[in-house]
């Protein structure tokens, strides 16, 4: 009996997603959204419209898509506060030192645009984010590392605003000196919020309605 003949013609590229999100993020990054379009991001790319079209319905769906996987906050939860802050600044400093570091900027003053296209993108990415910086704030209290006042975003808030504010006011991309600058945010955050060692407050008791993200 013969075989049947094997299925011929072009094998699908496992690169091709890669290469657009990054494109994507790269185009945005220098463009903004009105210069953000398929036509961009497949030259960019090397790849064409068909295959951007395939995989994503329209240019919000593509750029959501790219910076959602840029800024997935996926670190595994440390054993004090002084270590998951300094993961989460190593995290956002090294993001900033990408050349496709601007698009994190850019898209939290487009998502807020009262047209709502980008309105998903605070569900996806910021909320998420802000759920695991909570938690991260809560263990810490938990362990008596803060006291239980502690707003949950604030070491979250005065990290990250440091942060972005000094790579927005630096030349190029990134931070100069990042790793004495983080080291020196890190010391006057922990001061801000009155950070001590584990066991040093009281731990309030467990609140049965508080959900931990997975």
């Amino acid at each position: 009996m013969r075989k049947a003949p094997s299925a011929r013609g072009r094998p699908r590229d496992a690169g091709i997603e890669r290469r657009a999100l990054a494109a994507a993020r790269e185009i945005y990054a220098e463009r903004g959204l009105a210069g953000f379009t398929f036509d961009a991001v497949a030259a960019r790319a090397s790849i064409g419209k068909p295959a951007l079209y395939r995989r994503w319905a329209n240019k919000e769906d593509l750029l959501l898509a790219a910076l959602a996987e840029s800024l997935v906050d996926d670190a595994e939860p440390r054993a004090s506060l002084p270590d998951d802050l300094r993961a989460f600044l190593d995290g956002l400093a090294a993001l900033l030192a990408r050349k496709d570091g601007l698009s994190a900027v850019r898209i939290l003053i487009d998502a807020r645009s009262p047209d709502g296209t980008l309105g998903p993108f605070h569900e996806r990415v910021v909320e998420q984010l802000l759920t695991r910086k909570r938690d991260m704030t809560a263990r810490a209290i938990a362990r008596g590392e803060l006291p239980p006042s502690c707003p949950l975003t604030l070491p979250l808030e005065l990290a990250a605003g440091a942060v972005l504010v000094r790579a927005l006011s630096a030349p190029g991309h990134g931070l100069p000196d990042r790793t004495a600058f983080t080291e020196e945010l890190l010391t006057a955050v922990l001061r801000a919020v009155e950070w001590r060692p584990a066991g040093s407050y009281r731990a309030p008791e467990p609140d049965p309605t508080h959900r931990p993200t997975p």
